[in-house]
């Protein structure tokens, strides 16, 4: 859907760790937003509602292993391990002018870190909408939020 509404952009379906293995993801869905590799969360939600239909084992990737090209938005929404991949990208090489990174409010011990984290790399707090946080890079002038 991404290639037909978004054609300019560069568009990667993969699952992400922090190094290339083999891990279990728990769908809902191929559309759903509650699709996750984290067992944490597959175990909670299914305690709750019991969402998720299949699981299946697949192989991981490393971002630096997809990173070709810098880039101006980073969007960051891997339900619960959003911390753990934003530590992989290498910050001071990428620079990207806004992230938006999803805290859940189940991981608000993750939110300070996440904060501390992105203010070493010179990015502010600007915005939250929903469980999504926007960090402007401290230097960058552009879009109004």
């Amino acid at each position: 859907m991404f290639n037909i509404v978004r054609n300019q952009d560069t568009n990667i379906c993969a699952a992400i760790s922090e190094t290339k293995k083999k891990m279990k993801i728990f769908f809902e869905n191929s559309f759903s937003a509650a699709n996750t590799l984290s067992e944490k969360i597959y175990n909670e939600d299914q305690k709750k509602n019991k969402l998720f239909k299949y699981v299946i084992e697949i192989q991981t990737k490393t971002l630096k292993e997809l990173l070709k090209n810098k880039f101006d938005f980073l969007n960051i929404d891997i339900e619960g391990l959003d911390f753990d991949i934003l530590k992989t990208i290498d910050l001071e090489l990428y620079r990207p002018n806004l992230i938006c990174i999803e805290i859940l409010e189940r991981d608000n011990k993750k939110k300070d870190k996440i904060f501390f984290y992105l203010k070493r790399f010179n990015y502010s707090f600007c915005k939250k909408c929903e469980v999504s946080y926007f960090f402007k890079l401290d230097s960058f002038n552009g879009y109004n939020i």
